[in-house]
């Protein structure tokens, strides 16, 4: 799809700054855009994001609505991550739901795997492909096991008592 000039995308890179300005995805003809995740909050619009964009981003920002897709990425995005009050689901809000004056021509969607994962799989469009992601912090759903393993110290169990067998009584004569 990046690589299809009858389609215009636009990458909007929620990573930091900093980061973007590191490395970013760079495929001629389509443009990526830093919208820096210091920029974007919960219930912000698109005004006070544009506000908070750096200057070389603006101007194609304000050329969104004219866009066939817009892909939102930061460094481990995933569709099944979008949460009320994160980073990328404040920016599609804002983006789609909330934006009175440009009307988006499709739904933003997500890269699925972040940049990292568009680092592996495509180096070859990045500015810088040797860069290292931060750590992952991995919120783990599934219960703590605790339970305990015997020892192997305990003392053996002792032996069954073994029952004398029983004689039936003799019958009286």
């Amino acid at each position: 799809m990046m690589k299809d000039q009858t389609i215009s995308v636009m990458v909007m890179d929620a990573r930091s700054l900093r980061d973007y300005q590191e490395s970013h995805i760079q495929v001629s003809g389509q443009a990526c855009i830093s919208v820096p995740e210091e920029a974007v909050s919960p219930g912000i619009t698109v005004n006070q994001i544009e506000a908070k964009l750096p200057e070389e981003s603006k101007d194609e920002w304000r050329r969104r609505g004219f866009v066939d897709y817009i892909i939102l990425l930061d460094w481990f995005s995933s569709a099944s991550d979008l949460k009320l009050g994160t980073t990328l689901q404040s920016l599609k809000d804002a983006l789609f739901k909330w934006d009175s004056m440009t009307i988006l021509r499709s739904e933003p969607l997500v890269l699925e795997g972040g940049y990292e994962n568009w680092l592996l799989f495509y180096p070859m469009f990045c500015t810088k492909a040797k860069v290292q992601p931060p750590r992952q912090t991995i919120s783990s759903s599934f219960p703590q096991l605790n339970f305990s393993y015997p020892s192997l110290e305990e003392p053996n169990p002792l032996a069954p008592v073994q029952d004398q067998p029983e004689v039936p009584p003799e019958p009286p004569e």
